[in-house]
């Protein structure tokens, strides 16, 4: 959805919807799967996993 404009708030939720829907299970999972692991990783390393700006 990167790059795209819309005419309305309504329209926007409404391609967001879309793209959320297009999206397979596994992909989905792809997503959750990598989110538990940079959690683990943080609270393993207690909160040391994010860089230092």
């Amino acid at each position: 959805m990167r790059g795209q404009r819309f005419q309305s708030p309504e329209e926007a939720v409404d391609a967001f919807n879309n793209a959320v829907l297009d999206l397979p299970a596994n992909e989905w999972n792809k997503c959750f799967e990598n989110w538990f692991e940079r959690k683990q990783m943080c609270i393993y390393l207690r909160g040391e996993y994010f860089e230092k700006q």
